[in-house]
Formats: structure tokens, sequence, C-alpha cells
């Protein structure tokens, strides 16, 4: 599968607990050249620990956002799966990122925990059933990202020259 060589791609995982985010980020990560860059860990890890428990949620989320960019920059794909709050889904959507809304089959939708309001930034959702297996899983994923990739480039094909 082919990505953008100039601009990498940002993948937002959400849903509940128990619905496969961590499996689908692993397959991300070790078959479709993804990197993890969570965005709640981040800042604990970039950051002094000491500043880290002084500095305020936008800030965090600001730290996130400017590393990402720069990596999205030259070429990286990044996936996460820790955006539940309205901010961190207006950092995605300021990298020109992406939600994959992850469903699965029999998970009540009140176990999502979500820190604002639930409006989604656009993306897929995706439904992680639990009878198939991880080749099965892995085949779904690949259709999603080459459908994602056809639609970006659908996008900039529409787009008039010299418009931003």
């Amino acid at each position: 599968m082919s990505t953008n060589a100039t601009q990498g791609h940002l993948i937002a995982l959400v849903g509940p607990r128990n619905v496969g985010k961590t499996t689908i980020r692993q397959i991300l990560t070790s078959k479709y050249n993804y990197q993890y860059s969570p965005i709640k860990k981040f800042s604990s890890i970039s950051v002094d620990p000491v500043l880290y428990n002084n500095i305020s949620k936008a800030d965090r989320v600001s730290i996130w956002r400017d590393y990402t960019k720069k990596q999205l920059e030259r070429g990286t794909n990044i996936v996460l799966d820790d955006c539940t709050a309205t901010i961190e889904y207006d950092a995605v959507a300021s990298l020109g990122g992406v939600v994959w809304q992850i469903r699965r089959i029999g998970v009540r939708e009140e176990l999502y925990e979500f820190e604002g309001d639930s409006r989604l930034i656009p993306g897929y959702t995706f439904v992680n059933d639990l009878s198939i297996g991880l080749d099965q899983l892995t085949h779904k994923i690949e259709r999603t990202l080459k459908r994602q990739a056809k639609l970006t480039l659908m996008t900039v094909e529409r787009t008039p020259k010299g418009s931003v």
C-alpha cells in the first residue's frame, strides 16, 4: 500500500473500552508503517515530570500537536487511540487527521468515556466483529486504508488550483 511521500496520514481511533482500538493500532504499526503517538502519554514522556504536573491540558495537547505536525510533514504516518476530549479532536482535525470510530457488536456505547460534546470530525465507522480472526481484521483495515486514500485523492483532485 503506497502512502503520500510528502505528507503522512493521521488516524485517531475512538470508541468504548474493549472494542479493539489497541489491536487495530498494533496492526497499523506493525503492518502499515504507522507510528504510535498517544496524546495523553506523549506529554508525560517528552516533558520534564515536574513541569508536566503544572502544564494545562491545552498546553499538553499543543505540545503533542506541534510534535505530530513535524512528523506528518516528514511523511510519517501517525495513529493514536486515546482521543477523548473536544480539544484533542480539534488538534487531530487541525492536522488533517481522520477518525475511525471503532464499534464492536455487543459493547454498549455508554462505556465510552468522552470529556466533552460527542461530535466527531469526519471519519469512518469501523465495526470490529468478534467472530473474525486477525487475518480478516487485517484485511478489513487494509480495505479501510485504501478507501481513505481514495477519498483523500478525490478531495485533492476536486480542489481548484490556487485554493487552500
